[in-house]
C-alpha cells in the first residue's frame, strides 16, 4: 500500500516558529508532526516570502545550506538543506538573495541537550523564485487558514455544538485537541493580532523586507491580492 503524502499546510512564520510540541500517531509510517499553539498539525508546509539570506556552511563537495525567508509580516522561517535532501540543497544553491520564493518542505524541531530552547526549521523539498503577486496570494490563503484556527479555538471554548458548526476536518479537529493538551494557557488573541498585522501590511502594500542584522546562520528564538480580497478576509475574522 502506497504511503499517503502529507499535504503542505500554509502557515505564517510566527505560528510555525512557536510550534515546539511533537506528536507521532499510533500507525505505521506516521510522520512526526509539530502541533502549533492554535491547532495546526504540521509535517509538510508551504511557506512563502523573501529569501533574505543564504549560506553554505559545509563544503563544495558536501554542501550544507542554511537560509532565512522573511514572510509578509516580517517574521522569519529558517531553512536547512544538506546531504539528506540534496534536491532542496541544489535548488537553494541556484537562488539569489532578495528574490520572492515559495517553498515546500518538512518541518523539524530540535532541542539541544544543553538548552531548553527548541529551534524550528524547514527542510526544503522544493523551492522556487516567484513573483510578489504569488507570495501575496499565498499570504492571503495562509491568513484564511489562520482565521479558521482562531475561530475553532473560540468555538472549542463554547462547547461541542459551537465546535460542530466550524465543520473542521478530522485532521483539523485532531490538531485543535492536541494543541489544547500541549498549550493549555495560550492566548488566542495574540494570533488574532498577528492576523490583523499581516493583513494590514498586505492592504497597505507594506509586505516588504525589513532592515535586519547580518544573518549568521544561527536560529533566533522561537497576483497581488486585491484590496477587496483582503477586506473580505478581515470582515470574516471580525464576524466570527
Amino acid at each position: 500500500m502506497a504511503q499517503r503524502r502529507e499535504p503542505g499546510v500554509l502557515v505564517l512564520a510566527r505560528e510555525l516558529s512557536s510550534s515546539i510540541e511533537k506528536h507521532v500517531e499510533e500507525r505505521e509510517y506516521s510522520p512526526t508532526y509539530l502541533i502549533s499553539e492554535i491547532g495546526a498539525k504540521l509535517s509538510r508546509v508551504l511557506v512563502g516570502g523573501i529569501l533574505d539570506q543564504i549560506e553554505n556552511r559545509g563544503s563544495e563537495e558536501d554542501p550544507f545550506y542554511t537560509a532565512r525567508i522573511i514572510d509578509p509580516n516580517g517574521d522569519f522561517y529558517y531553512l536547512q538543506a544538506g546531504q539528506y535532501n540534496p534536491e532542496g540543497a541544489a535548488a537553494l544553491s541556484q537562488l539569489e538573495i532578495g528574490v520572492p520564493v515559495l517553498c515546500v518542505g518538512k518541518v523539524r524541531a530540535r532541542t539541544p541537550e544543553d538548552s531548553e530552547r527548541t529551534y524550528v526549521s524547514v527542510q526544503p523539498e522544493s523551492i522556487r523564485a516567484v513573483s510578489m503577486d504569488e507570495v501575496n496570494h499565498w499570504a492571503i490563503k495562509a491568513c484564511d487558514g489562520l482565521i479558521k484556527r482562531i475561530t475553532a479555538n473560540k468555538a472549542f471554548d463554547e462547547g461541542d455544538e459551537a465546535l460542530k458548526k466550524t465543520n473542521l476536518s478530522h485532521r483539523e479537529k485532531d490538531g485543535l485537541e492536541l494543541s489544547k493538551r500541549f498549550y493549555p494557557t495560550i492566548s488566542v488573541d495574540s494570533y488574532a493580532a498577528l492576523l490583523f498585522d499581516c493583513l494590514t501590511r498586505l492592504v497597505d502594500g507594506d509586505a516588504k523586507v525589513p532592515e535586519t542584522k547580518t544573518f549568521t546562520g544561527e536560529f533566533e528564538p522561537a497576483s497581488d491580492p486585491t484590496e477587496k480580497e483582503i477586506t473580505e478576509v478581515k470582515k470574516k475574522n471580525e464576524n466570527e
